[in-house]
């Protein structure tokens, strides 16, 4: 209902089809960057959670003969 309305006073105002394809434009890119946001967020913490770090493992010293 609101984009009808946005459309038809876009189409008032001329050139309607740039000035709604750049909002549309502009919405998914900062979608697109929450959801990446998000989604690294989310990634990060699992990954803490699951893999808490390991020792690391000191290689038996090789003796020479």
């Amino acid at each position: 209902m609101a984009v009808a309305i946005a459309d038809r006073v876009l189409i008032e105002l001329g050139s309607a089809r740039w000035i709604y394809a750049g909002v549309m434009f502009g919405m998914n890119i900062i979608i697109l960057l929450i959801a990446l946001f998000l989604a690294g967020k989310s990634q990060s913490t699992v990954e803490r959670e699951k893999f808490p770090p390991r020792p690391v493992a000191v290689p038996p010293a090789v003796e020479s003969k």
